[in-house]
């Protein structure tokens, strides 16, 4: 099963990291994120303290699963989902997969198709060559700064590279082919019945803007939510409007 931090009490929210991230990270800018309600975030296979994941592939969908039965173990029946990036693509399938499950869903800074990313500033081919060639710490060392809107200076950058160094690479390689196949099913996620808040940053050069217009399309019950200056690390260049925009929008359970 998955590693987890679980913390504090109150309504249930589950936090899904991104792309060779980790629980951890929620909470650089902001620890007390999300204070007052009980805050679970999980390392996806691979990443922080979860094991490797030892599958020849794995998918979106295998992700999506490791959550639940991370959820289950917990006994949560009926909780909110907020995935970064990658973990927003988990989240949305975790929404179509168990509809009845989500008080809420939050795809933050991510797509509803991973090829959209093929044109952007994460380049998944030189991403893939890189790790195989030089490893995961030189690979996510290459470009610190593009996850970032430009001109974003903080001590918050080394302490996030930091734990992308964890992620397992041959999980990392696996993680980014899941990336490129995956696609939302659209019209399973027409039959998700509550409500969904896209959350996207103004200067993200990863996901840009029309991503999350497009993610919205999908959604019956969706809004997008725009922090103003921020890049693709929305949590971490701007926690106290990030963490404003999930008060305002988190449902009672």
């Amino acid at each position: 099963m998955l590693n987890y931090i679980d913390r504090g009490v109150g309504a249930p929210v589950v936090l899904v990291h991104g792309f060779s991230d980790q629980s951890n990270s929620w909470f650089l800018a902001d620890p007390d994120l999300l204070e007052g309600y009980r805050v679970i975030a999980v390392d996806l296979p691979g990443h922080g303290s979860s094991d490797p994941w030892r599958g020849e592939k794995i998918t979106i969908g295998d992700m999506a699963a490791e959550v639940d039965i991370v959820t289950k173990a917990l006994g949560l029946e009926r909780f909110s989902l907020i995935g970064h990036s990658m973990g927003g693509m988990v989240a949305q399938e975790f929404a179509v997969q168990h509809p009845r499950k989500l008080a809420g869903l939050f795809p933050c800074c991510t797509a509803s198709r991973g090829d959209l990313l093929s044109g952007t500033a994460f380049n998944m081919g030189e991403t893939k060559e890189a790790i195989r060639r030089d490893g995961i710490v030189a690979a996510m060392s290459a470009d610190p700064y593009s996850a970032f809107a430009p001109g974003f200076e903080s001590p918050l950058i080394q302490a996030y590279l930091e734990k992308e160094f964890l992620t397992d690479g041959e999980t990392a390689l696996k993680c980014l082919d899941a990336i490129k196949d995956w696609k939302l099913d659209e019209e399973k996620a027409k039959m998700y019945p509550g409500p969904t808040t896209i959350i996207c940053g103004e200067m993200d050069r990863i996901t840009p803007s029309s991503f999350a217009i497009e993610t919205g399309r999908a959604f019956e019950n969706s809004k997008v939510e725009t922090i103003r200056g921020s890049g693709h690390l929305a949590f971490l260049e701007k926690p106290k409007e990030f963490s404003e925009i999930l008060r305002k929008n988190l449902p009672g359970i």
